[in-house]
């Protein structure tokens, strides 16, 4: 009876442990932006194959990054343990800006959040141009 018990944990561990380094492995879809207030919102789209989709008030851009980076700006986003936020003194008619990773979305309004400003510089520097 214990050795079934141990041979069925350890199975469950080994399929835990290779679903979530498969996960790992995969890049997810990225999408970061402003949202909210008084101005049009500005998104950027990066699917997990690289194709990259900007839609500012006055068209819409397209390009392509690497796979690779795209999996770079995942983990960065995960390790950087982002939080929503509305900092001190922000005016309510201001836009927030917002980055989501799968389906996570974090949002913050104003600039007192300095991890969020180093992933966001990050994400606007690989798309390219994006509204500061």
């Amino acid at each position: 009876m214990r050795v079934g018990l141990l041979v069925a944990l350890a199975v469950l561990v080994a399929v835990a442990a290779c679903g979530s380094s498969a996960a790992a492995g995969r890049p997810q879809a990225i999408r970061f932006g402003y949202s909210g207030g008084n101005l049009f919102g500005s998104t950027a789209s990066i699917r997990p194959d690289g194709a990259v989709t900007v839609r500012l008030p006055h068209g819409t851009r397209r390009s392509r990054i690497s796979v690779r980076l795209v999996r770079k700006l995942g983990r960065e986003i995960r390790q950087a343990q982002l939080t929503n936020r509305i900092c001190a003194g922000t005016n309510p008619d201001f836009a927030g800006r917002f980055i989501r990773l799968g389906r996570r979305t974090v949002t913050v309004r104003g600039g007192c959040e300095p991890r969020f400003d180093r992933v966001w510089s990050d994400l606007t520097k690989a798309v390219g141009h994006f509204p500061a």
